[in-house]
């Protein structure tokens, strides 16, 4: 994995310069305690930083990293922490389900206002979606549109997001290849699922994805969201800059030259909206499309 050396007194002060561009409150004591409990994968892992175009009261920023160090395992340290608590809700099973069946390597998804939110699990290989189906903690929305997913390039599953925080849980396809999306066919996507369907130059925006991913929970039989994830490099079409991700894009601490964003057009029942990831570190693009490439993702 490709990373930087990071100084974590400037990151928790970046992450403080974050959180009053995106107007987000900023818990200085939940942001060290995560960045206590893993100094060496803060340190020199990937890292990059997230908001979005909710409204205020109901934005935050988030913070990751990612290690693909196979004997790394964040649940412990996040339980000495009192960051992690098993409650006997589902998701729990599923994370244990998951690492018991599959050799992974991790992300690990914090909020500057409160802390820990989620896992990324990372199979080393590609893992068919219909084998995934078939765990009997997952969601049964997940299978009830099993036809959604692979209509959307979801037929294999190189990554699930387990949310602790907000229950649930994304299934995510591979790389997709140009051409895959077009601006009918997210239109198709997302209004067969009985979402507003976006105007012209979102369904374009959205046909550049190189990956698509669906969102689940156990208390309802719907799927909760589909996002179309993209990159893009300042300047950009006028779509991308929905408040506040202009001012984001535009002040975001980096440490690298380069500036690079993450875009995830997001469509649920009755919303629409954005999510914008700066890549902090300028090696969390090249660590995940290095992944799809060993995985068999690409």
């Amino acid at each position: 994995m490709i990373s930087v050396r990071v100084d974590l007194a400037n990151l928790a002060a970046d992450l403080q310069t974050y959180a009053k561009i995106a107007d987000v409150p900023f818990a200085g004591d939940a942001v060290w305690k995560m960045l206590d409990t893993f100094p060496e994968q803060y340190a020199g892992s990937c890292i990059s930083v997230r908001t979005t175009t909710h409204p205020a009261e109901r934005r935050d920023v988030n913070f990751r990293f990612l290690s693909n160090d196979l004997s790394h395992d964040p649940v412990a340290p996040l339980q000495r922490a009192g960051e992690l608590a098993f409650e006997g809700h589902p998701v729990e099973d599923l994370l244990a389900e998951l690492v018991e069946r599959y050799p992974v390597w991790w992300g690990v998804d914090s909020a500057v206002s409160h802390g820990f939110e989620k896992f990324w699990v990372f199979f080393t290989r590609g893992v068919p979606l219909d084998e995934i189906l078939e765990l009997p903690q997952l969601p049964t929305a997940a299978r009830a549109h099993r036809d959604a997913l692979v209509a959307a390039g979801i037929d294999v599953v190189y990554l699930v997001g387990l949310d602790f925080w907000h229950r649930s849980v994304n299934l995510y396809s591979g790389l997709l290849p140009p051409g895959r999306l077009s601006p009918p066919r997210v239109a198709g996507l997302v209004g067969e699922l009985g979402f507003p369907v976006p105007d012209e130059e979102e369904r374009a925006l959205a046909a550049q994805a190189f990956q698509t991913y669906h969102t689940f929970t156990w208390e309802s039989p719907d799927v909760q969201r589909l996002c179309f994830a993209g990159t893009v490099r300042p300047p950009a079409g006028s779509a991308q800059w929905h408040p506040p991700t202009g001012r984001f894009v535009a002040e975001a601490p980096v440490l690298a030259g380069r500036r690079d964003f993450i875009f995830a057009r997001t469509y649920g029942p009755g919303l629409t909206y954005q999510k914008v990831e700066a890549d902090y570190t300028g090696t969390t693009g090249e660590t995940f499309f290095d992944y799809w490439r060993r995985s068999g993702a690409s």
